[in-house]
């Protein structure tokens, strides 16, 4: 079941050292197959801090090209949150 999937990609999500890593995303296949795939990510600025986004690939040492695709303010105009999108290239099957 989904409850079941969730547990265990938690489970081995906890096993990746993300030391120093700013805030760091897992992008994980589910498939069986290799792919490429887009991936959305929503970044919130809490406390209004503004902060340059960059993504980077620690398996291939290498930054990720991205777009933004929506960006949502407070009332007073500081930054809520950033969406971004870019596409995951996801070469290790599930299996």
């Amino acid at each position: 079941t989904r409850e079941l999937l969730n547990r265990s990609l938690k489970y081995i999500a906890g096993k990746i050292n993300l030391d120093g890593l700013g805030n760091p995303y897992i992008v994980f296949n589910p498939l069986s197959w290799k792919r490429d795939s887009p991936v959305e990510i929503e970044i919130n600025h809490e406390n209004n801090e503004l902060f340059p986004i960059e993504l980077f690939d620690v398996s291939k040492n290498q930054n990720v090209p991205f777009q933004v695709i929506d960006v949502s303010r407070n009332r007073n105009g500081t930054l809520k949150k950033t969406r971004i999108i870019f596409t995951a290239n996801l070469n290790l099957p599930n299996n």
